[in-house]
């Protein structure tokens, strides 16, 4: 055989190699195509109909993202509530203070602002 034909023959081959390699990835490509031409005929319906109720209700993630943001901004309102309050408890506790009583009134106003006090630091009266 001569160097000319050899090199033909090789050249031939290369490019036999490459066609086929050509021809697998348009066969793969296409594959997922053929497998939805020839479904039953319902299921085309039956998956379609799948695909929109999954779209239809939230996925896992998307709930639970729902759920913190709700939570942090009850967060923030109850802090924005215990920030009122608590400015509200000290000028009531400051009035109470100022206020001239003598006896029993004294003693009590002066034990509602001890436990007022006590209770904005969290302790038990």
């Amino acid at each position: 055989m001569s160097e000319q034909v050899r090199r033909k023959l090789k050249a031939a081959m290369q490019e036999n190699a490459r066609l086929k390699a050509e021809n697998e990835k348009y066969r793969r490509c296409f594959q997922g195509e053929k497998d939805w031409v020839l479904m039953e005929p319902g299921e085309h319906a039956r998956l379609k109909a799948e695909v929109e109720r999954l779209k239809a209700e939230p996925d896992a993630l998307t709930a639970y993202l729902y759920a913190d943001t709700l939570r942090r901004e009850d967060i923030k309102t109850l802090k924005a509530h215990i920030e009122l309050l608590t400015y509200v408890g000290d000028a009531m506790a400051m009035m109470v203070g100022h206020i001239e009583v003598k006896g029993d009134a004294h003693r009590m106003m002066l034990e509602f602002s001890n436990e007022w006090n006590a209770a904005k630091e969290g302790k038990q009266s």
